[in-house]
């Protein structure tokens, strides 16, 4: 998964191209990961990459707004990267992760646009 958010050189605007993820972390506990993606504005998702019980899963050209909630194993890697391009626009992402049986919720977040 790559970190970054790269904007054109164009000065009126233009297009920002977003290729970022927020950072892997290791389930503490058996529990559930809630992945989403949100987009403000004009703008496009070519790609989802959801790390869920250490397996990447591909989503491409997804609808907006993206949900989903996925169980997850004690140990396993939990991870979001994302791929698009916004004019104008914000592209929001962020995951939860919450153990069962009552242990700290983990929530990662972080966006890219102009």
């Amino acid at each position: 998964m790559l970190f970054s958010c790269s904007k054109s050189n164009n000065s009126s605007g233009g297009t920002h191209t977003c290729d970022f993820a927020l950072p892997v972390i290791s389930a503490s506990a058996v529990g559930t990961v809630k992945y989403e993606v949100k987009l403000t504005g004009s703008g496009q998702v070519s790609k989802i990459i959801l790390k869920s019980n250490g397996v990447d899963s591909t989503l491409n050209s997804p609808g907006l707004p993206f949900q989903v909630t996925l169980p997850v194993s004690s140990g396993a890697a939990i991870g979001l990267s994302v791929q698009g391009t916004t004019s104008g626009g914000t592209i929001d992402i962020e995951y939860t992760y919450t153990p069962d049986g009552g242990g700290a919720l983990v929530k990662n977040e972080d966006e890219c646009g102009n």
